[in-house]
């Protein structure tokens, strides 16, 4: 199941807004009191079942929950949109489709559910399923089976009682007499339960070393069973080591804990999704608030991207509350939620809830680093790329000339088949040293080009960020005026021809013009590309260029 959208009146801060939500990996983030924890609370409201009753927020109250500056006789209106896949939901999908009395053809398809509150603290229900409307018990019905199939797992990083068993709360123990007779019994069904239990933890373990694999850091797992106290969540004795320490589980720092404990709810999440009858599946929706919390920038950056890609793998919708630029989807930008609070004289303020699309795209990532949106610009196109090796090159024109080289195969030296060619906006876009660490981490692999003659301007920025010359950055073009960017490598004839064609043209250029300049480059590359029979001395800076980018490759992956 995924969710794809929310509409909300009257609810708290939300007093008009809609939320609609990425379907694999989807952030939530703003300022402190912007009105995250709001979202979460009406998902919540549709999914999430207490054990303790008592003790659970998630219920939405008319007198708690509703705007506070709006009128009493207002009602509280949510409606939320679901998606169902006949595969990997088939047992909502036969439920939903046995209280509609309606049997939908495809394989996917939306189930919408609209909740009303008012000031007699009355609520009704409706839910819409292929355009059939469904209301009183049945509806309610269909709210039940929401709640009680465990399709949320919440994680809240910042509770400091967050357990492996207790979904945030300690549990207590209590013992009990047993005569002798009952103590035997007790201790045959036991030992047979300790076996079959021993067997599903090694499998538990066995699935989260593969996720821990995925980290730079290497740790093993071990688990312990308890040996008493079986009940539907069975409680296990955790220990992570590494190669010098092998502790329990709460002797780690808080970051590495935390995250233990999030890769266990995916982990639970993907169970539930994968084992069971083909007429008992369903999906789970993994939510995490705050997940980058007690981690390093550079711990967040990696969890960031684990997240993000095992939403992909697993085919889970994975839904995270931050305040980190590291935990934002950068492989998807339209997947990042931005929530705001207005600013009305005279008015209490409601929250604002942007969906980065078109030119909004940068907006979360541009609040959370404190940035001018217009720093973001160059690098739009490095941020749609799901690749993770880059070559960067400074322009279209760059690119251009990178693919016809590759495409044609027309030199001896030519790169990874796997190494995207990506442009960014020119050599301006490398001197914002926080920007470009900030991006560049979304790759396992990136290499920087520059033209010679920016050398001086961009040295600075791109070393203090951890770029080598000849490694992981270089300079196109020959240290010769005139030939210090990428036309500097075109054959002479190329060059020559364009010249003495464009006296003019090349007048203007040389006195700073740069609508000039660029209309050169352009006709440099449209002459290049006519013919493709170009000798190999012809090419042989081009091919040398190649050469040094391949040798700064294979020396990258030996350090």
């Amino acid at each position: 199941m995924k969710l794809l959208k929310i509409t909300a009146k009257n609810f708290k801060t939300l007093e008009n807004a809609t939320i609609q939500f990425g379907e694999n990996y989807c952030t939530i983030s703003g300022k402190n009191n912007a009105g995250k924890s709001c979202i979460i609370k009406l998902l919540s409201s549709l999914l999430f079942t207490d054990s303790r009753p008592w003790e659970s927020d998630s219920e939405i109250d008319f007198d708690d929950d509703r705007t506070q500056w709006t009128s009493e006789d207002d009602i509280i209106e949510v409606e939320y949109e679901l998606r169902l896949n006949r595969n990997d939901d088939s047992s909502l999908v036969t439920f939903v489709e046995k209280i509609s009395d309606a049997s939908v053809p495809s394989i996917d398809f939306s189930v919408f559910i609209k909740s009303t509150y008012n000031k007699l603290k009355k609520s009704e229900h409706t839910a819409r399923v292929d355009d059939k409307t469904i209301e009183g018990s049945l509806a309610k019905d269909i709210l039940h089976k929401l709640k009680t199939s465990n399709l949320l797992f919440l994680h809240n990083s910042t509770n400091d009682e967050e357990a492996y068993f207790g979904r945030g709360r300690h549990l207590a123990f209590i013992e009990f007499v047993l005569s002798e007779q009952e103590k035997r019994q007790i201790i045959e069904v036991e030992a047979q339960i300790q076996s079959k239990i021993k067997k599903m933890a090694k499998q538990h373990k066995d699935d989260l070393q593969t996720l821990l694999g995925k980290f730079e850091e290497k740790h093993s797992v071990e688990f312990s069973t308890v040996d008493t106290g079986y009940s539907r969540h069975i409680p296990l004795g955790v220990r992570l080591s590494d190669k010098n320490v092998n502790v329990p589980i709460n002797h780690w720092g808080s970051g590495t804990q935390n995250k233990l404990y999030i890769l266990l709810s995916i982990l639970w999440a993907n169970r539930i999704k994968t084992q069971g009858k083909e007429d008992e599946k369903i999906t789970p929706i993994v939510v995490i608030e705050e997940p980058e919390s007690f981690l390093h920038p550079s711990a967040q950056a990696e969890f960031g991207k684990l997240l993000s890609s095992l939403a992909l793998e697993l085919g889970i919708q994975i839904i995270v509350t931050t305040h980190s630029p590291y935990m934002l989807n950068r492989n998807d930008p339209k997947s990042n939620i931005l929530v705001r609070r207005h600013n009305q004289t005279n008015k209490k303020s409601g929250s604002e809830v942007v969906i980065p699309s078109g030119e909004n795209w940068m907006l979360p990532f541009a609040e959370h680093l404190g940035l001018p949106v217009g720093e973001f610009s160059s690098w739009s196109p490095i941020f749609e790329t799901d690749k993770k090796r880059v070559l960067l090159v400074e322009g279209a024109i760059d690119k251009d000339y990178f693919d016809f080289l590759l495409q044609n195969a027309l030199l001896q030296e030519l790169l990874p088949s796997d190494l995207e060619i990506v442009a960014y906006g020119g050599k301006d876009a490398l001197k914002n040293t926080v920007l470009l660490k900030f991006t560049l981490e979304k790759y396992d692999e990136s290499y920087i080009t520059f033209d010679l003659d920016a050398l001086s301007e961009v040295k600075r920025s791109i070393e203090a960020i951890g770029y080598k010359d000849g490694v992981t950055y270089f300079h196109i073009g020959k240290d010769i005026a005139g030939h210090m960017d990428i036309e500097g490598l075109l054959p002479d004839r190329i060059r020559s021809k364009i010249f003495s064609n464009n006296t003019s043209l090349v007048t203007q250029a040389i006195g700073g013009d740069r609508s000039a300049k660029n209309t050169l480059k352009k006709l440099y590359l449209d002459e290049f590309k006519k013919n493709s029979d170009y000798t190999a001395e012809e090419l042989k800076d081009f091919n040398s260029l190649f050469k040094r980018i391949n040798k700064g490759i294979r020396a990258n992956k030996r350090v």
